[in-house]
């Protein structure tokens, strides 16, 4: 296969061909190439395909020409089907090989979604991403893929960076280009945060459940004086009596016709209730916010 040839191969009109593309490497061994998968970047060819029972990246490339390759860890092929100066190089689709793609194709980073519709597509097995990306196809929805709970990563026995790398392989194979976003979901220590920022998620929901004081309302009006005296006033940004005066004998007017003014019990159980939570979702979220500012 000459240069011209391989151009000509991969001239497909990649966001319209759902099937296979049959390429002979060698003697012995052929792909089924992924057509959405194909980008070249500085004369080198980058595709997904499955080799036998594996699906590998796979990158062609030119003598004399490895400035892209080094960044990559995978083996030389020998082919008898290209020109003597064309080299394949095979890799496999470890967390090494992300970082390198991601490097070098910006559309397989996760980005900020902020207020546009999306939708939560966590694939619990890394094994469902490319049928999501085909289902949203052709709509208006970014995908949210690399989206697990520590609870979900414990259970099934993955790290972070295996739902990242499933979620990235999946959008370079399907040539998506419009956007995904990562959800490092449940967290609930400073810790749980740390591993998932390593990671590369984008979007971090906070469970702080486990603070939640769920026998609030039957517990005595002095239990709840004590209890809500002790609560970290300090990390609440607040006091004790400031609290009490600025609800105490309070209206709300929620509409025309309906109002809300809590008594001094009803206000001491919401706050006996709810205060540590609030002070830990405060305290992860400036631990977010300083160590991960980017």
């Amino acid at each position: 296969m000459t240069n011209n040839q391989l151009k000509e191969f991969f001239s497909v009109d990649n966001n319209e061909n759902d099937h296979f593309i049959y390429l002979d490497i060698s003697s012995n061994e052929s792909l089924n190439v992924y057509p959405r998968s194909i980008n070249r970047l500085d004369n080198h060819y980058f595709f997904i395909a499955w080799s036998g029972n594996e699906k590998y990246l796979y990158i062609i490339f030119f003598n004399g020409d490895n400035s892209l390759v080094c960044k990559f860890s995978g083996e030389i092929i020998q082919s008898d089907r290209l020109e003597a100066d064309m080299f394949f190089m095979r890799c496999p689709l470890t967390h090494e090989n992300t970082l390198a793609i991601q490097e070098l194709f910006d559309f397989t980073r996760p980005v900020l979604i902020g207020i546009e519709n999306s939708i939560g597509l966590g694939d619990r097995l890394g094994l469902a991403n490319p049928g999501h990306l085909r289902a949203i196809a052709g709509t208006n929805i970014k995908p949210i893929l690399a989206q697990q709970s520590i609870r979900e990563l414990e259970r099934t026995e993955r790290k972070p960076e295996d739902v990242m790398d499933a979620a990235v392989w999946a959008v370079f194979q399907e040539g998506y280009r419009e956007g995904f976003g990562a959800d490092a979901d449940h967290l609930k220590t400073t810790g749980d945060i740390d591993i998932m920022a390593r990671a590369g998620f984008t979007m971090f929901t906070f469970d702080p459940g486990a603070f939640v004081v769920n026998n609030a309302d039957s517990l005595p009006l002095d239990e709840l004086y004590d209890r809500a005296k002790s609560l970290p006033w300090n990390e609440l940004d607040n006091t004790f009596e400031n609290f009490m005066q600025r609800y105490e004998d309070t209206c709300f007017t929620i509409t025309d016709d309906f109002s809300l003014q809590p008594d001094k019990k009803e206000i001491l159980q919401g706050i006996v209730k709810y205060g540590n939570v609030i002070a830990h979702t405060v305290k992860l979220y400036y631990h977010l916010k300083n160590n991960y500012p980017d």
